[in-house]
Parts: structure tokens; C-alpha cells; sequence
């Protein structure tokens, strides 16, 4: 199986997180037939969104008040994790592959190595290490978050890497209770957390793809079958 590269952001949140989970269901399916079908993609929306992990509890995680009150849609993704906001200089990449495609894919741990060891090496910065299970961390600042949905017979992996965001949104829209996350932190946890185009001579992170091998790149024309699905349950809209 070869992956299929998929560079495309589409208009809103909403609709780049329900093209994430059709990915997913269009795989899935494929496998149920004994068909293999893998996506590797990248976007990064030109909108601030607050998007909480499956599990993620709204009130504990989001300021709703000042949300209502600039427009930031309160999202929920497919996978878990925990509560980031994201927007503008967060590098979203999503992974969706079968369980089978090869060894260490069915155990979580494995498999968050499997993906983020070629995203070290490919990203290739001094000092950048894996913290925890599944985030990436220059020094003691975590700048990457990563959360995976697992269906029968595949894997939605989705990961994100800062590198310029602007970090002082994100105590206005996130309460201090969500910091287990890339950006969900309060004022108070800022220095642990970095956007690369603040360190002086870093340049933006590479898309990486590591030993994995992308076919071709998919335009919106090639992908609007797997982008139907505007009501997914992953783009459950929470506040309006």
C-alpha cells in the first residue's frame, strides 16, 4: 500500500475536521472489502478554533463567554486528547492508515512511536525529544500534540505542530483546567510551551513523511467524495 498525500485546507473547521473522519470511514470501508487505502494530510486553518478531544468536557475545557463573544467556534474532533485552540501558525497532519499495514500498529504506545520517530528525524532540531506517549518537545516546551481514533480495522492519527502561533490567545479562550495538550495552557504555563518562529534562527517546521511513501498530491477536486460528510459527528459544532 502506498499513501496517498492529501495537501489541502479547506474554508472552515468545521468542514477540515469532518474531511479528517470521512478519511477515515472511506479507509475503513475500503478495508471491510479487503481493499488497503492510507492518507497522509496536512492543513492549517486560517481561522482560531477551540476543538476539544472526544472525551474533552466543554465547560471545564472552554471559556465559553469570550468564545461567543469574538466568534471562535467550539469544536469536537474524532480523537481524544485533550482541549487545544488552533488557528493560524498550527501545522495540523493527519494520518489514517490500516491496522495492519504494518507490525506495532494495534498497540497505541507502538504505534505513536511508529509515526513520531520520523517526525524527530525529519524535523531534525537540536535538542527535540519525545515527551510522554505522544508529544514532541524542544527542550522542556512541548510544541507538538498528537491523539488517535481507532475503528475495526484502521487508525485516524492527528497531530499538530506550532510554529507561529500566537500563544497569548490562548488563556482567553481556554479555561486554566485544559493545559494537557499542545496550547491548551494558561498564561502561567507559557514559558513550557514554544512556537518555533520565536526561537531566533529556526525555520518552519518540514512536512514530514518519514519512511512512509506518499503517492500523490490530492487537490479538492480528488477529495470532494471524502468531503461530504458536513454533518460528522467530528465537526459537532458546540456553541454558536
Amino acid at each position: 500500500m502506498t499513501l496517498q498525500l492529501i495537501d489541502l485546507s479547506l474554508e472552515g473547521p468545521e468542514e477540515n475536521l469532518a474531511l479528517d473522519e470521512a478519511l477515515l470511514l472511506e479507509a475503513e470501508a475500503a478495508a471491510a472489502e479487503g481493499r488497503e487505502l492510507g492518507y497522509l494530510r496536512f492543513w492549517e486553518s486560517s481561522k482560531h478554533f477551540v476543538v476539544l478531544g472526544v472525551s474533552s468536557a466543554l465547560k471545564e475545557d472552554a471559556d465559553t463567554k469570550h468564545c461567543r463573544k469574538d466568534g471562535i467556534p467550539i469544536l469536537r474532533r474524532a480523537s481524544g486528547g485533550g482541549t487545544v485552540l488552533q488557528g493560524p501558525g498550527c501545522l495540523n497532519f493527519t494520518l489514517v492508515l490500516p491496522l495492519g499495514y504494518t507490525a506495532g500498529l494495534r498497540d497505541i504506545n507502538s504505534s505513536y512511536r511508529m509515526i513520531l520517530d520520523p517526525c524527530l528525524d525529519a524535523l531534525d532540531l537540536a535538542d527535540i525529544t519525545m515527551r510522554g506517549s505522544c508529544d514532541l518537545a524542544l527542550g522542556d516546551r512541548k510544541f507538538s500534540g498528537n491523539a488517535q481514533k481507532r475503528s475495526r480495522y484502521c487508525l485516524l492519527h492527528q497531530g499538530t505542530l506550532l510554529w507561529d502561533f500566537d500563544l497569548d490567545l490562548i488563556p482567553r479562550y481556554l479555561r486554566r483546567a485544559s493545559i494537557s495538550i499542545l496550547s491548551s495552557t494558561c498564561r502561567s504555563m507559557g514559558p513550557n510551551y514554544v512556537s518555533e518562529s520565536r526561537r531566533p534562527g529556526r525555520p518552519p517546521p518540514r512536512r514530514a513523511t518519514g519512511g512512509l511513501r506518499p503517492s500523490r498530491r490530492c487537490s479538492k477536486k480528488n477529495t470532494s467524495t471524502a468531503s461530504g460528510s458536513n454533518d460528522s459527528k467530528a465537526a459537532q459544532r458546540l456553541t454558536r
